[in-house]
C-alpha cells in the first residue's frame, strides 16, 4: 500500500476549507505533510527532505560522492515538470558515468521523493534513451527546499496535477508527437488519459495546450481529453471527441 501527503480532498477536511480556487492555492503552496500544514514551520520539510536524502539513500545505499548527490536532488527540487537526462548532467555534477547518476534518480523514486515519467515510445529501448521528466512527492517541499528567489508556479502547479494523477495511477508518460501532451495515463498497459496541466489558458496557451491534448487522443484512440486549470471550465468539441477544460478543485481522475 502506497501512503503519499494529504490529497486535495483530504487536506480540505484537515484544514476545514471549502473547494475552490483559493483552497488550491494554498495547498499548492504549502503541500500536503500534516505535520507542516498544521504548523507552517518550513524547519520542518527541510528536515524532512534532508532525511530523505541522507538517511534513505546515503546511508541505505552507501553513497560515497555524497557532494553530487546534494547537487542532484538540488536541481531536480529547482525543476519540476522538466526533462531530465542523466547523461546531460555529468559535468554539472562532477559524475563520470551517466548509470551512476540513473542510479541515483532510482533510488530517490524507491525512497519516495522524486519520481521520474518516460516519454510514451512504442519500443523500450526508445522510451529508455528518450529524457525523462521529473517530479516531487509534495509542492509545498519543493517551495521549502528551492534557492529560487521567484518559483516558477506554472511548473508547481503542474506538479501537482502529476501528484493527483500519480494516487490513481502507476503508469504515467508524457506524450510528445504532432504536439506534446504532458501526462497520458496508463491503467492494464492501456492509455486511459490524456490529462495537459495550465494554470491558465490564454489565447496562444489555448492553441497549444489543445494541440497536445488532441495529438494524444487521436494517437491512442481516446475520445475525450482534459486540460486542468487553476480556475477555468469549458469544454471543446474537436474531431477527436471532447475535451474538457476544469479548474483542478474539480479534478477527479
Amino acid at each position: 500500500m502506497e501512503l503519499f501527503p494529504f490529497s486535495y480532498a483530504e487536506f480540505l477536511a484537515f484544514t476545514g476549507q471549502v473547494r475552490g480556487r483559493e483552497s488550491v492555492e494554498a495547498y499548492l503552496e504549502t503541500g500536503g505533510f500534516p505535520r507542516y500544514v498544521e504548523t507552517r514551520e518550513e524547519s520542518h520539510l527541510t528536515e524532512l527532505f534532508d532525511d530523505i536524502v541522507y538517511r534513505d539513500v546515503v546511508l541505505r545505499h552507501g553513497v560515497r560522492d555524497v557532494a553530487a548527490l546534494e547537487r542532484l536532488a538540488a536541481w531536480l527540487s529547482e525543476n519540476p515538470g522538466c526533462r531530465f537526462s542523466a547523461s546531460r548532467m555529468l559535468k554539472a555534477l562532477g559524475v563520470a558515468n551517466a548509470s551512476t547518476v540513473t542510479q541515483w534518480c532510482d533510488w530517490f523514486e524507491d525512497a519516495y521523493l522524486f519520481f521520474f515519467i518516460p516519454k510514451y515510445c512504442d519500443s523500450l529501448r526508445a522510451q529508455l534513451v528518450n529524457p525523462r521528466k521529473v517530479y516531487c512527492v509534495d509542492t509545498g517541499l519543493l517551495q521549502a527546499v528551492s534557492t529560487r528567489l521567484v518559483f516558477n508556479d506554472a511548473l508547481r502547479f503542474e506538479n501537482l496535477v502529476f501528484l493527483a494523477l500519480r494516487c490513481k495511477f502507476r503508469e504515467i508518460y508524457y506524450f510528445d508527437g504532432e504536439g506534446e501532451c504532458d501526462f497520458l495515463a496508463v491503467r492494464r498497459h492501456t492509455p486511459a488519459m490524456a490529462v495537459q496541466a495550465c494554470v491558465g489558458l490564454e489565447t496562444g496557451g489555448l492553441k497549444r495546450e489543445l494541440g497536445g491534448v488532441r495529438a494524444a487522443m487521436a494517437r491512442f484512440g481516446l475520445r475525450e481529453g482534459w486540460i486542468v486549470t487553476l480556475g477555468q471550465t469549458d469544454v471543446y468539441e474537436v474531431p477527436e471527441g471532447t475535451v474538457r477544460v476544469v479548474p483542478f478543485h474539480d479534478f477527479e481522475p
